[in-house]
């Protein structure tokens, strides 16, 4: 049975970043059947109605889109990469998010091992005990779990001078999540999508502040993304590094070949 069946006259808000058709499809069987998303209403954030058919909520115009570029391929190559970014950008509030098939706890090693010390798997520092990649244990206890996060919610306030930790995430973690000043927000490897990047892109540059994404990937999956310029209405620029760090970078590469 359908919830207009169940409850005629029910009024039903869903929000989200993205309305692309997999999302309208839920909505129409769980509402009313197959011609739902005909009359489905979208409102954005400005509340300007817009079509049913209409993609996405625009992302803020405050973020500066970017990519670094490599020709290594292999995961540990572009943690290498993320750090020499990070370098670059000193970031003082990062969001760094990983391949849902890749570890985050390794990615915290590598993180802290290059230089950041202060890093952290996300799950662990919003309150979730210690668990393994891929394994959800739950709160070790709720009380203390809403405590955590209600404090290093407190640390990311813009008016906050506390020093915050570099957290690490998997990407199937990004929906939902509001910290209020993220700067940056660091991708390692290429959004599955559009729809992803949205939903990556969309953890700063919040409540009207300035942001940054940069997408540590191959060069092949950066010509992908360019790709995306004109459906997400942005604009991807290869981010500027320096010649040292990029010769760097090169070395690497060309002293692998050779291996």
């Amino acid at each position: 049975q359908s919830l207009k069946k169940i409850l005629p006259g029910i009024q039903i808000v869903c929000c989200s970043a993205t309305v692309g058709r997999p999302l309208r499809r839920e909505l129409s069987q769980a509402m009313n059947g197959p011609n739902f998303s005909e009359s489905l209403e979208i409102v954005r954030s400005n509340l300007e109605q817009v079509s049913a058919h209409s993609r996405a909520v625009p992302i803020p115009e405050g973020i500066e889109h970017m990519y670094l570029p490599i020709h290594q391929q292999g995961f540990e190559d572009k943690l290498k990469a993320l750090i020499k970014a990070m370098e670059v950008t000193q970031p003082k509030r990062p969001l760094v998010f990983i391949p849902s098939s890749e570890s985050v706890n390794l990615a915290v090693l590598r993180l802290k091992a290059g230089g950041f010390k202060n890093t952290k798997p996300l799950h662990e520092a919003i309150g979730f005990g210690e668990v393994g990649d891929g394994v959800n244990s739950g709160f070790a206890h709720i009380t203390q779990a809403l405590s955590t996060h209600n404090d290093l919610s407190k640390m990311y306030r813009s008016d906050s001078t506390q020093m915050t930790p570099v957290l690490v995430a998997n990407s199937d973690s990004a929906r939902g999540l509001h910290f209020e000043s993220i700067d940056f927000v660091f991708v390692v490897g290429k959004a599955k999508g559009p729809d992803e990047y949205v939903h990556l892109a969309g953890r700063t540059g919040r409540q009207g502040n300035k942001g940054a994404v940069i997408s540590v990937v191959t060069y092949q999956e950066s010509k992908s993304m360019k790709g995306w310029e004109a459906q997400l209405k942005i604009g991807l620029t290869e981010m500027e590094i320096g010649n040292n760090v990029k010769r760097d970078l090169i070395s690497e590469y060309t002293e692998k070949s050779y291996k």
